[in-house]
This record gives structure tokens, C-alpha cells and sequence, in this order.
């Protein structure tokens, strides 16, 4: 606890003021480190094929305040699964082949087979950023408890 000894109702309200100062630069800056880490913790639970959903998570800061943001168009559909629809199979020979399950032909042939099954029940849900948030939380609690007048 900290003691402020004042000789004016002045000299109180600039020692006030001083102190609210000083604990909002505390708390942007908490705010600040949790969306860094934060974005990294999301980064790591996200699925990766080429980089494109892993790479637009950000922490974004403004003057006001600080926050992660997830940028991919396929951001939802990863999310919360796709309905049956035959997606383009290209990709999905692509896919198949840098994950070294076939190559050449086999892999087209792997690759209609995915896009089938995806025609007849669509994708499951990857809620990436759902198992991401408890740690996300527990570095903003660690991150504010530092937060001192």
C-alpha cells in the first residue's frame, strides 16, 4: 500500500493524477505483451499447410489499446468446419503431396478421394484459437498482476 502525504486538496488531485497515469501506461503495456504472446501461443495451436492461416495472426496495436488479430478468409471455415461441398482438387493434390502421403498419380487419386469425402460430409471444426485461449488468458492475468501504482 502506498501513503501519499498532501498539504492541498491540489496537491492531492496531481498526486491522483500522477498515480492513474502511471497505472494506465502499466496496464498498455500489459496489454501490449499479452496480445505479442498471445499471438504466439494462437500461432502455435493453428494448422499449417503453406503458412497463410498461421501467418495473419498479429498483434495489432493502437494508441487506445492492443489486440490479436486473425486475418485469413479461411479463418472461419477452419473454424467451424465446412459444410458438403467438392472443393477443387488441385489444392488438394498439392496438399497431399507436401504432406508425403503419395506423389504423381497416386497422389491425384488420393487427393479425388479427399475431395469426395469432403463432398459427402464436408470438414470437421478446428476451433485452433478456442484451445489457445486458456493459455492466452493466463499470460494477460500474469501480465496485469504486474501492473503497480
Amino acid at each position: 500500500m502506498t501513503t501519499v502525504r498532501c498539504r492541498s486538496l491540489g496537491e492531492f488531485q496531481r498526486a491522483l493524477a500522477r498515480d492513474v497515469t502511471a497505472f494506465e501506461r502499466g496496464l498498455r503495456s500489459a496489454l501490449r505483451k499479452t496480445a505479442n504472446r498471445g499471438a504466439r501461443v494462437i500461432q502455435k495451436e493453428a494448422p499449417v499447410d503453406l503458412g497463410g492461416l498461421r501467418n495473419s495472426i498479429t498483434a495489432v496495436h493502437t494508441p487506445a489499446t492492443s489486440y490479436i488479430r486473425v486475418s485469413s478468409p479461411i479463418t472461419k471455415i477452419i473454424l467451424r468446419g465446412s459444410r458438403p461441398h467438392m472443393p477443387p482438387v488441385e489444392p488438394l493434390i498439392g496438399w497431399v503431396t507436401r504432406r508425403g502421403f503419395a506423389s504423381g498419380v497416386e497422389a491425384e487419386k488420393l487427393a479425388w478421394a479427399i475431395a469426395r469425402h469432403i463432398a459427402q460430409h464436408g470438414t470437421r471444426p478446428n476451433p485452433f484459437i478456442d484451445r489457445a485461449m486458456p493459455r492466452v488468458h493466463e499470460i494477460a492475468d500474469v501480465e496485469i498482476r504486474r501492473v503497480r501504482l
